[in-house]
Parts: C-alpha cells; structure tokens; sequence
C-alpha cells in the first residue's frame, strides 16, 4: 500500500512466535527516507502478534519508493535477542485526490455550506469518507462520502449562537479510502471560515399623526348680487 503526499498510514507489522515464546517484542524501522516521518518504535504485546508502526508523508515528499526493513527485540531469559524483517518496498505516491474549498461566511446561529470541487487523480473503487477538521467551537458537519466520479461536494455549515464570531483558518479535509482493508489517510484543501455578529433588528420608525388641516368655511352668499345661472354649456 503506498503512503501518499501529506498523508498518513499504519505499518501492520506480524512477528511469528516459536512454541512457547509468549514475551513481549519491540519493533523499530530500520531508517526513515526523506520528507517522511516513522514513529520510533512499536510494542507487540505479550502472547499478541501484531502491531502498527504509523508513518506519514510531507507534501513534498518525492514520489518513489524506497527498500527498507524493520527490526525487532525482545528477551527471551537469556538477554535481549535481535532479529529482522525482510526488505519491502515502501512506495510515496501523489494524492489519489484532491479538494479545492470556497471561503464560507455565516452568522452566529444559521447555517451555510462550504463548496468543494474535487479533482480525481488515480481513480478508486468504493467510496472514500470526507472528515472536514479544523472547525471553531460550537461548529458542526456531517461526514460525507465521495467516489472516483464525483465533482463536486457541499458540506452543511450549523453554527451555535455562541460560536465565536471571526475569521477561523486552519480548515481542511481529511479524506479516508479503504482499499482492500488496508486505509489510506491524506489531507487535502484549506480554507477559513467567517462567522458574523447578527445585526440588531431594524426598528420602524414611528409615523408621526399629521396635525389636522384648518378648514376655512365658503364665503357666504351676498344676497344683493344675483347669483350667476348656469346654462346647458
């Protein structure tokens, strides 16, 4: 199984015990190659016969592979007795896929999405699991799965009322394929996410009553002018 770039992956390393040998086995790797990072040991319980050794690769780390081994010790009654694995190859590969996220902006309480676009670059089969990492306080969303056809991907956003408001940087995805039983872990995108202070309501402001007009009587009628008739024009 290869480690991709900016990812991570657990070594299963088996120890194959003699009859009677029930002791406890630690497990070291022989070397760690460029732009990786190997834990420095690991312990297979007593009477158990396997352990992880977990290793990641930087994103930079040159796309190869690489002939390695590991070592293991233990005491059997007669002082420690060293013994080795075979060599394997231990392959860095390119990201099977990536994740180009938007920049989301939300108010405290409501909900958004944050948009990806995803871009395929060796294709899978199954699906792959989408863990977005990296969220402030009081900030929720679901794990999604995609598939080696799929374009694009938009995770709900739920905030609280009391997530703090700001630019919050540090978001990725963390994105888990199982190929074969065997996880492949890689990180992948990065973005920040903006949560507002709500406005305060707007108030309508009060309609003043208009005062009431003064109504100014018609002149009265002089009785000694005769009143003009109006003809059928």
């Amino acid at each position: 199984m290869p480690i991709v770039q900016n990812g991570s992956f657990n070594l299963r390393i088996v120890a194959k015990r003699n009859p009677g040998f029930k002791g406890a086995i630690t497990v070291f790797p022989l070397w760690t190659p460029p732009g990786m990072g190997i834990a420095s040991a690991a312990t297979i319980a007593p009477e158990a016969t396997e352990t992880t050794l977990s290793m990641n690769a930087a994103p930079g780390a040159g796309a190869r592979k690489w002939k390695t081994a590991v070592t293991a010790v233990s005491d059997a009654g007669k002082g420690p007795v060293w013994v080795s694995s075979q060599l394997f190859s231990l392959e860095i590969a390119p990201p099977l896929l990536t994740l180009t996220m938007e920049r989301p902006a939300v108010e405290q309480g409501q909900q958004t999405q944050l948009f990806c676009k995803v871009a395929v670059a060796a294709p899978f089969e199954g699906k792959a699991k989408v863990t977005i990492l990296g969220l402030p306080a009081k900030v929720t969303t679901p794990v999604l799965e995609v598939t080696k056809d799929t374009k694009e991907i938009a995770f709900p956003i739920t905030t609280d009322k009391t997530s703090p408001a700001g630019k919050h940087g540090g978001i990725f995805a963390q994105v888990v394929i199982d190929r074969g039983g065997e996880l492949i872990t890689l990180a992948t995108g990065g973005t920040e996410l903006r949560i507002d202070v709500p406005l305060p309501p707007k108030v309508a402001p009060a309609t003043p009553t208009p005062a009431p007009m003064a109504t100014t009587p018609p002149p009265m009628p002089n009785p000694a002018v005769p009143m003009k008739r109006l003809t059928r024009l």
